[in-house]
């Protein structure tokens, strides 16, 4: 447009001008999709106070990957998923094969997991319609428990917190996303083509998981005596999952109280190494580190959608803000025509308001 004008006019500034009125202009403002950021927020409790593993757990679904009921010809092959369970403190997963995506195919899973990893206090997830019903169906059955006098004392430390993020906003579920990428990373290259019953499926995702929770937390420890790097397997069973087991002339030699005490001293020893290496190297921001205008009440914002063009965006209103604890605003309550909604800003292109002129664009 500079260039243009320059050709028959000389006007001072105009390029101060003509940026003043491309940033105004709304169309523009969609079909480049300018979308909202604001400076990353600091780590969660739950990820930087230590617990018991799995204390604080994230949830996901992975998949969906083919596999048979029976062997031999004419077996028809079906479709199964793998709900992932990792620790939110020690990044320990746990996975589980399941047939379907309902919420009670969920619910056997989770009470399998449940079963061997122990009850945790924190659950976290995502907006999926199984979760949101997995967790009013435990809610309900955790309220039947208590109303009855003689189990209330027995589930009164078992209540379930049960964390959701934002609808759309795969990003902030960042931690247990790289997890998922993980397990596909080893099954892609193991699987291949082949086509595995359902007890061969459940076998292979077991060994999966003892690779995974066997992989360094850190790239080196910081002491020069302890050889061997952290990793998720010393949380669960005090060494890596594929290590090579001990002698039977190398065990431990002493009577139960030492043996409660070496452990005790072994577990402490596990979680200061997690603080001196693991929890520092989680401090470094890789993007989003300037912070920008918070998004306020009132404001007209275009919402983004991956599958339609931007012209076909809706707009909304923003009717109600939830601030971190740091005050940056990362996730508002939208008024749209069609009722309301609840977005992250990432989803978010923000339109000039508030006195701001206005262009077409033409």
């Amino acid at each position: 447009m500079q260039v243009v004008l320059q050709r028959r006019f000389w006007v001072v500034g105009a390029r101060s001008l003509i940026r003043a009125v491309y940033h105004k202009c709304v169309k523009c403002i969609c079909m480049n999709r300018n979308l909202a950021t604001q400076m990353m927020g600091d780590l969660p409790a739950t990820r930087t106070t230590y617990a018991r593993c799995f204390t604080r757990t994230a949830v996901d679904f992975a998949g969906p990957y083919l596999y048979k009921f029976t062997h031999g010809r004419g077996a028809k092959a079906t479709e199964g998923y793998i709900c992932f369970f990792v620790c939110m403190c020690t990044v320990a997963m746990h996975l589980e094969f399941v047939g379907d995506l309902s919420t009670s195919a969920f619910l056997n899973a989770f009470k399998i997991f449940v079963n061997r990893r122990g009850y945790c206090k924190i659950m976290t997830s995502d907006n999926g319609t199984n979760f949101v019903g997995a967790e009013r169906e435990l809610r309900v059955a955790f309220q039947q428990c208590m109303a009855d006098t003689k189990p209330r004392n027995f589930f009164t430390d078992s209540n379930i917190e049960w964390r959701f993020n934002p609808p759309s906003a795969p990003h902030m579920g960042g931690y247990w996303e790289a997890g998922i990428k993980r397990i596909k990373y080893h099954l892609k290259r193991v699987l291949g083509e082949n086509l595995l019953s359902y007890e061969e499926f459940n076998t292979l995702l077991t060994e999966v998981e003892a690779c995974v929770n066997s992989r360094p937390l850190c790239d080196n420890p910081t002491d020069a005596g302890d050889i061997e790097a952290l990793t998720p397997g010393h949380f669960i069973v005090g060494e890596p999952l594929k290590s090579i087991p001990e002698s039977e002339g190398q065990g431990f030699c002493g009577d139960l109280r030492q043996r409660w005490q070496a452990i005790s001293a072994m577990r402490r020893h596990f979680w200061r190494r997690w603080e001196d290496e693991y929890l520092v190297s989680l401090q470094r921001r890789t993007k989003w580190f300037c912070s920008s205008r918070n998004i306020e009440e009132g404001d007209v914002v275009v919402v983004f959608s991956e599958p339609t063009p931007p012209t076909k965006w809706s707009l909304a209103r923003v009717k109600k803000c939830h601030p971190g604890n740091d005050g940056h605003v990362r996730v508002v309550t939208l008024q749209t025509p069609h009722g309301e909604l609840v977005r992250p800003i990432a989803k978010l292109c923000l339109l000039p308001t508030k006195g701001d002129i206005f262009h077409d664009g033409n």
